[in-house]
This record gives C-alpha cells, structure tokens and sequence, in this order.
C-alpha cells in the first residue's frame, strides 16, 4: 500500500487480485485484467503473480485461473481469449500469442497470433481497440508490414469469430496445412512481449 496524498492506495494489479473473489462473472473479470494490460495500467508479470499468488490464489477460483493462463500464454483481450477458445475448439494447433516477430533481426511485428511453424498470422481488429486513428493506423502498418513479407494473414473481427468463423477457420486450416509460407527460414520470435 502507498499513501498518496493522505490517502492510502494500491496498485491496478493488487486491486484486481484482491477483488477478484468478488467479481464472479468471468467474462468481466477477464475484461479488466485485459483493460490493464493492454492499457499499460500494470505489467503482465506484475498482475500474474498477484493473480497467482493473492487472496484469490487460495480459493482456486475458476475465473482466476482462467487468466492467469491467458495471461501466461500472452492473451491479453477479450477478443483474443474468445479466439484462442475457438481455435481450441475447432482442432487448430495453438498459436503464439502476441509474440514479437524479427525478420533477419529486425523487428517485423507482432502479430495478435502466429503459428511459426507455417508462419501464419492471424490479426484480429477489434473496433474498441481501434476507434482512435493512430491505432487504425498502427494496425494498418502491422498488416502490411506482414505481408510485405509474404506472410499470410488471416483478419477477422470478434464479431466474424463469434457469428460465422467457419470460413475463418477453413482458411487457416488451409494456410498451415500448406505452409510453410513467405521467408519461414529468416523469421524468429520471442514468446511474449
């Protein structure tokens, strides 16, 4: 605890920690922890031995252990751990998620998901990410980056994942199925950023 002005105030992870016992509902419980990752509000790390090893940790609460593995694996939203189910789901190999990508050393992107072994990458854009012009932009450069590269990218929005993802999957099912694609030989990554 700190005293911040003669009042007395914890950290973004510590409070979701200690109320996690209180926030039953995972879906909302997975959405602030993604809110404070994403948003730079704590650090993965930091939020992840709270989770693990607060007042929570304790119960064995299912939300709680829910997020603390997607977190771990480097799932970091909503979309992405409502993707990640799907994959699993439907028999796909699970992806790297949000690992940073280099081509010859350099950095290329970092790609929501990424299957190395066929160097395919699945982006998913979610209109609450990216409401503000400089994220479109942002996810823009990302894409294009991609596939200058020749890497195959696969975009979806949540919305295509939730209500119709068949023809999603199938194009994936497809791409690493064929793959390896593009410059597989001089692409490298790091698990998580």
């Amino acid at each position: 605890m700190e005293r911040d002005d003669g009042l007395w105030s914890v950290g973004v992870a510590r409070a979701l920690a200690d109320s996690a016992p209180f926030l039953t509902g995972g879906r909302q419980f997975r959405a602030l922890c993604a809110e404070a990752v994403q948003g730079r509000h704590c650090e993965r790390a930091d939020l992840l031995a709270r989770l693990l090893g607060g007042p929570a940790a304790g119960v064995a609460l299912p939300h709680v252990q829910h997020v603390a593995d997607e977190l771990t694996c480097g799932v970091y939203s909503i979309a992405e751990a409502e993707a990640r189910e799907l994959l699993r789901r439907c028999g796909l190999p699970e992806p790297l998620w949000n690992p940073v990508l280099l081509l010859d050393g350099r950095f290329l992107a970092v790609p929501d998901a990424f299957w190395p072994q066929a160097c395919v990458a699945l982006e998913i854009d979610s209109r609450a990410w990216h409401l503000r012009p400089a994220d479109y932009e942002r996810t823009l450069t990302r894409g294009n980056r991609l596939q200058a590269a020749r890497l195959p990218v696969v975009r979806a929005t949540p919305h295509q994942l939730r209500a119709d993802a068949g023809p999603i999957v199938r194009e994936l099912r497809t791409l690493l199925a064929t793959g390896p694609h593009g410059p597989y030989h001089r692409i490298t990554w790091t698990r998580v950023r």
